[in-house]
């Protein structure tokens, strides 16, 4: 409720003082490699109900977690089914994914977004992801400002306006 609020640092104190993290060191991206189940609380990733697309989690040999599956049924999708808040401080990050796709097919191709809340246009966006790729790397650049950022969205999401132009077809693990 906090996070609804808009009162993100008092959310995150709270979230931070219920987890037991390795040598005290807390990751930026909270299970950025789903080596736990997503929880959906405190600032850990989210699972939205969002039709046209469903989404499980898998063992990949490469991985240090699971791999996140996407599979797109050919309907209009916004996003993947799944986001993470984040409160980063004002400052220059880089953001990496590691993603394969299997006839991925949009408008113009879905992409990784980090938006300030409140903002409608991301401060900071991958290239499109689109058509069938072995597993690659892939980084982007973030810089949250010093003002009018308390608190930031991660998403893997679709860029054109909503309609039928939104469909998307095909699969993504990342």
């Amino acid at each position: 409720s906090l996070i609804q609020q808009g009162r993100w640092g008092e959310a995150y104190s709270r979230w931070v003082s219920t987890l037991q993290l390795d040598n005290g060191a807390l990751p930026l991206i909270y299970n950025g490699q789903f080596e736990d189940m997503p929880t959906g609380r405190g600032f850990d990733w989210r699972l939205l109900r969002i039709p046209g697309v469903s989404l499980d989690f898998q063992t990949d040999p490469g991985a240090k977690g699971q791999v996140a599956h996407a599979v797109f049924r050919g309907r209009p999708v916004a996003q993947v089914n799944l986001e993470q808040p984040l409160l980063l401080g004002p400052g220059r990050y880089q953001f990496s994914s590691r993603m394969r796709a299997q006839a991925l097919r949009s408008e113009r191709g879905l992409e990784w977004a980090i938006t300030c809340l409140g903002q409608s246009e991301p401060m900071a966006t991958s290239p499109p992801l689109q058509g069938t790729f072995d597993w690659r790397s892939m980084e982007m650049e973030v810089v949250v400002p010093d003002t009018d950022c308390p608190g930031q969205w991660l998403r893997l999401r679709n860029p054109v306006p909503a309609g039928s132009i939104q469909q998307v077809s095909g699969e993504l693990w990342f």
